[in-house]
Order: structure tokens, then C-alpha cells, then sequence
């Protein structure tokens, strides 16, 4: 205790592992460990072992990655089993280490064999080489590890939203960003529809929180799988929120319709909001799902049928570039609104619950490799949120659904580009 009264907690010599009957205190191993001259510092915490009860486990930070601790010093016993090599220890706002977290090799077997059973239904899927599942199942240990850590961090209060497992999990960090790939602005684009204009805030009192999918203008959360086509299905759900508002009907429009019958973008290249608004309006409209349904195909089998339509549009307006007020004016009184957000931030692939934000996301429009719908805002917690509908299927997210942090700097940039069409049309 210090001569202000307060108690400086500086580790854990109290804590005990019990290892086939030896009892072997955490402090004891840390500090052989950080005695190693190429051991900058470790933490030390007991695992749950079928076999001894508990083993012991070690996160080390090493001064440097090519030089690991000897095991010299320490009695046999108390030698980890578990030794995961970390770049920097996550520490909870009272500067406490968190957590060790106990991952053994039997239980992430378990989520993978779990993982492949939701997401890949069958060995199949894994037969493009002899190699493929080993190297999906160490990419999926890496993903969950570092899902597993976050969580930790969150339960510390570092963090206010959850990673979890989902579709993405055996993919590397380079085949998601390759997947987010969308083309850059050409110069000087021509397009059908050139009334373009920026959204003027009308001046009435706004509500506090605002969720479309209470006044059923939104349609269940789509998936566009391995489709490059996130810019339609924006597109498309703030066109069917217009529809219903309009109708009072909720139809599911075709995404593939737009797909296919605008010339330049696709599945694979990606594409532009203000690209497929431009296919609607100079097509003479669009068709229902049911009609023209989803094939996740860059065929460019262009079947549209004028007489088939069951919605047209005019133009389509914008927010403000950059103005999350902007936005909120224009989700509160319009309806859902397409926007671009960057969603290649740690953490964004595997989110699963919270609200989420991130110091690294970035908000220049040519940054913002993804789009989703805004379809509402809130405040939780004290925090405000922005409410995204995403079309990555219901396994991601909450339900396919994103609390994204509001007035907060225009988080992943979600107020950088917003539109909606006008002058839509039941046909």
C-alpha cells in the first residue's frame, strides 16, 4: 500500500496450477522465463488437460522472434506445454495483463470439425489439393486464436463489440481484402442518370433512434457468397425500403438483374452504387427476385424485361459528402440509404455482436471497399450507432446486422457517400 492509501497489484503469486498433483505457481515460470535475455516479458496461467488436470501456458513477447526461451532453468513439470508467441500483451484500463486464455489443440479441433460442419457441408470442399484442408485448418487456428484474444480484451473492457466464428474464418487476410476489391473511379464518367444532387437537411425536430425494419420496408438479410457485388445489393435494399414506403408493400428486388445488364462491373471486378442506380434508370427498371433470381454469376446474361418491371426510379440523391448529420437526416426522413464503408479494419471480417469501431478505419472514398445499408441509428450504453445491413448472410454479425459507432468522426467512413433513388414507380 502506498502512502495514499492504494493497494499496486503486481502479479499473481497467489494463483495455483495443479498439474497431475504438483502444485506450480504462475509467478514462479513467468519469472525463469523473463530471465531469458531474448524474453521481453511472459504470462503464465494453467489449461484445462484431460489427461494431468492442468498444463501449464505461456504467452511470451519476445525482444526478438528469432531466439526462443531454453527450458534449462525450470524443473520439467513446470515447463510450458503451451507456448503462444505474441507481439505485444493486451492490457485492461486499470493496466492489468488480461486473461490467459485456454486454448488447447483438442478444443480448437472441436470448433474446426464444428466449422466445417456449419459452413463447408462436406469434405468436398477441401479436394482442390492434398494440402488444402491442412492449410485452411492452420489459417482457421490463427483466425480463432485471434477471435478468442479479442474477446478476452472485450471481457477487459478494451473493446465494445465481439468477434466470432463465421464463414470467413479459414480465409487469410489477403483473400478477404482481395475479395473487398472494388475498382477505382474512372475520370470523368459518364452516366444515364446526371441529376445528381447533395441532400438539403429539412428542419424538423429528428427522433432519437429510427429502425426501418419496424415499419417493414426491410427485406430479410441477403448473401451475396463469394460475389464481388455488395454495390448492388445496397443499392437494391434502399430502393425496395422506397418501394414499400411508397406501395406499403415490401417486394424483394433482383440484384442479378442489375448484374447482369450493367456493361462494365460485376461479381469479380466489383462496382459502384452510382453505377447501378444509372443500370435501373436507363433499363426502364428493375424485376422482382422471384423473377430474376440471384446466381451468383458474372455470365452478363442480361434477360430484362421492361414488361416484367416492377420498379423504376428516376435519379437518385445524396448526403452531404462526409456529414454523419447529413445522414442522419436523410435515414431518419427518407428511408434506408446506400453507403460505402471500409470494412477491411481489424476485426470488421469477424464481427459478431457490439458495437463497432475502430482507430484504423479509414474514411477517404477511395479507401471504402464495401456497401451496405444504413437502415437506422441509436444510442446503447451511451454510445451512438449507426444500424448497417450487410449481405453477407445471417451467420455474420448480429443476424447480418452491424452496430457501427456514430458521431464519432464518421466511423469507416459511413457518411463519406450516401444515395438513395427518387421518383420510384410501382410498374
Amino acid at each position: 500500500m502506498d502512502n495514499k492509501g492504494y493497494i499496486k497489484i503486481i502479479g499473481h503469486i497467489n494463483d495455483i496450477i495443479i498439474k497431475s498433483g504438483v502444485q506450480i505457481y504462475p509467478q514462479e515460470v513467468e519469472d525463469v522465463i523473463d530471465s531469458n535475455p531474448y524474453v521481453l516479458k511472459a504470462y503464465v496461467c494453467g489449461v484445462p488437460d484431460d489427461r494431468c488436470g492442468q498444463e501449464v501456458c505461456a504467452w511470451i513477447q519476445l525482444k526478438d522472434p528469432n531466439k526462443n526461451p531454453t527450458e534449462d532453468e525450470m524443473a520439467m513439470c513446470k515447463v510450458p506445454r503451451y507456448i503462444l508467441l505474441v507481439e505485444e500483451f493486451p492490457i485492461t484500463r486499470t493496466g492489468m495483463s488480461v486473461n490467459c486464455v485456454p486454448l488447447t489443440q483438442p478444443h480448437i479441433e472441436s470448433e474446426w470439425i464444428a466449422f466445417k460442419k456449419q459452413f463447408r457441408d462436406s469434405n468436398e470442399y477441401y479436394e482442390r489439393s492434398a494440402d488444402e484442408e491442412v492449410k485452411r485448418r492452420q489459417v482457421f487456428e490463427d483466425n480463432y486464436r485471434r477471435i478468442v484474444r479479442h474477446n478476452e480484451e472485450t471481457d477487459n473492457g478494451l473493446h465494445t463489440y465481439r468477434l466470432g466464428v463465421n464463414q470467413f474464418s479459414d480465409w487469410t487476410d489477403r483473400e478477404y481484402q482481395q475479395w473487398l476489391n472494388r475498382p477505382k473511379p474512372k475520370a470523368n464518367q459518364t452516366l444515364y442518370v446526371n441529376t445528381e444532387h447533395h441532400f438539403s437537411k429539412p428542419p424538423v425536430p429528428l427522433p432519437n433512434s429510427v429502425d426501418w425494419r419496424d415499419k417493414h420496408v426491410v427485406t430479410p438479410v441477403k448473401n451475396q457468397a463469394n460475389c464481388g457485388g455488395c454495390w448492388v445489393f445496397s443499392t437494391v435494399a434502399s430502393l425496395e425500403g422506397q418501394l414499400a414506403l411508397k406501395t406499403g408493400k415490401l417486394l424483394s428486388l433482383s440484384e442479378q438483374n442489375i448484374l447482369d445488364c450493367d456493361s462494365e462491373y460485376g461479381c469479380e471486378s466489383g462496382g459502384f452504387v452510382e453505377h447501378a442506380f444509372d443500370t435501373i434508370a436507363r433499363e426502364g427498371g428493375i424485376e422482382s427476385e422471384s423473377q430474376y433470381p440471384f446466381r451468383n454469376d458474372d455470365d452478363k446474361r442480361c434477360t430484362f424485361k421492361k414488361s416484367k418491371s416492377v420498379a423504376s426510379i428516376g435519379k437518385y440523391s445524396t448526403i452531404t459528402p462526409g456529414s454523419e448529420s447529413s445522414l442522419e437526416h436523410a435515414v431518419a426522413t427518407v428511408g434506408p440509404i446506400a453507403v460505402y464503408i471500409d470494412s477491411d479494419a481489424p476485426g470488421f471480417m469477424s464481427y459478431s455482436s457490439g458495437l463497432y469501431s475502430s482507430a484504423k478505419c479509414k474514411t477517404d472514398y477511395n479507401d471504402l471497399l464495401h456497401s451496405v445499408a444504413v437502415v437506422g441509428y441509436g444510442t446503447a450504453g451511451g454510445h451512438d450507432y449507426w444500424l448497417i445491413k450487410n449481405s453477407w448472410d445471417t451467420t455474420w454479425g448480429e443476424r447480418g446486422y452491424m452496430r457501427l459507432a456514430r458521431n464519432k468522426g464518421n466511423m469507416c467512413g459511413v457518411a463519406t457517400f450516401g444515395a438513395w433513388p427518387t421518383e420510384v414507380s410501382a410498374t
